[in-house]
């Protein structure tokens, strides 16, 4: 339009002028929102409160990291505000409210281990007759938000159910990807917590609860930039499938520019990698498969205070979370690490395990680096997508 000006205010927003740059209206309106979402006290609010503000924290981590030069430093210092309020509410209500809802698996899932009773349910009640779990490993929330706008454009035929759900603490690969594929808390998987070599028999074990034999459970890892789907992804006997696609955890491992980089290289992920993956989906939506795409956990870019040094004591390890059976040995990084916090005896770890995590967005790692990880109780680790693809 030639002259916004001669329209209504209320009009004005709606209407784009030609070399217009609408970023920072957008970031603006969504720190509004949040900031709308976050006006009252939240330690007890419902997880349907927490759910919204995820999705408007999703969407405005993409904005910011996708033009970082973009912003005022007045709508950045906003951002980061924002951001601090943010972590500090969420772990409040992590500590109160996360072990209630592991007790809540349907009709609606609420952990990533209520997922497969989720999936054994839509099958039960004969929306599914083939199911297959694909595990985007290290996909938050705003990744789901890039990917999903390209893959909702490429397949216009495809039906995308979205929800929420809450990734296992310490938000580990090996413990809650475990978790999401097991069906179990890391209480019944006391034995295998420090590994994920046990995925493939938990997977089984689970479906053989549901009263389908081994052979019909089928477990991959892919490697789609070097080879094809295994036989088993288009084995028609198979009725239970599961996928693990770690191209994104591995891109994160990669980068070495923090949020904006993963922004930057998910965008070529799409073009590069996508492909393959969409190509692999649309071949089982044919074959009659209903996909439940989930991811174990998700990242946060965070600063390096340091490396402990405790050799054997530590059960698991990684840049923002360290496991530990001996808790003497916890109390003494702990004291070494005064930044940190304590995460133990919510009801879903095995009794006698103390989880340390580095606090706010802070790693274990060397002082001052800017890493992207995971491990910790930020919104981006915890809270994940669970996506009911669908043909049709």
């Amino acid at each position: 339009m030639q002259d916004p000006g001669r329209l209504l205010a209320w009009a004005r927003p709606a209407v784009r002028e030609e070399g217009e740059d609408r970023l920072p209206m957008r970031v603006g309106g969504l720190l509004d929102s949040l900031s709308d979402q976050m006006s009252v006290p939240l330690g007890g609010a419902r997880w349907e409160r927490w759910q919204g503000i995820a999705r408007t924290w999703a969407e405005l981590h993409v904005l910011v990291h996708s033009r970082p030069g973009g912003l005022s430093d007045a709508l950045r210092d906003a951002y980061l505000v924002a951001r601090d309020k943010l972590d500090g509410s969420f772990l409040e209500w992590l500590r109160s409210r996360y072990a209630p809802l592991a007790v809540q698996r349907l009709p609606t899932p609420h952990h990533v281990h209520h997922v497969p009773d989720y999936m054994a349910f839509e099958r039960r009640q004969g929306r599914a007759e083939r199911v297959t779990l694909l595990v985007m490993d290290g996909m938050a929330l705003a990744d789901w938000y890039i990917i999903r706008a390209s893959w909702r454009a490429r397949h216009p035929d495809s039906s995308f159910d979205e929800r929420l759900e809450l990734a296992q603490i310490p938000t580990t690969t090996a413990i809650s990807r475990q978790a999401l594929i097991s069906g179990l808390r890391p209480a019944d998987f006391a034995d295998t917590v420090g590994h994920n070599r046990a995925e493939m028999r938990r997977w089984s074990e689970f479906w053989g609860r549901e009263g389908l034999v081994s052979e019909v459970c089928g477990y991959v890892r892919l490697r789609l930039d070097r080879e094809g789907p295994a036989e088993q992804v288009t084995d028609s006997p198979v009725r239970a499938l599961c996928l693990i696609e770690n191209s994104i955890d591995e891109l994160l491992h990669g980068v070495s520019l923090g949020a904006a980089d993963v922004v930057a290289s998910l965008r070529i992920w799409l073009e590069a990698y996508s492909p393959s993956l969409e190509a692999l989906m649309d071949q089982l939506l044919a074959s009659g498969f209903t996909v439940f795409l989930s991811s174990d956990h998700g990242h946060v870019e965070a600063r390096g205070i340091g490396q402990p040094s405790e050799g054997l004591t530590v059960e698991t390890r990684c840049r923002r979370a360290r496991v530990y059976r001996d808790r003497h040995a916890m109390l003494r990084v702990r004291q070494a690490f005064p930044q940190t916090l304590l995460w133990e005896n919510d009801g879903l770890l095995p009794s006698g395990t103390s989880v340390l995590m580095a606090d706010k967005r802070s790693a274990f790692a060397a002082h001052n680096d800017t890493v992207v990880t995971h491990g910790g109780p930020t919104l981006e680790e915890v809270v994940v997508p669970l996506v009911t693809i669908t043909q049709g």
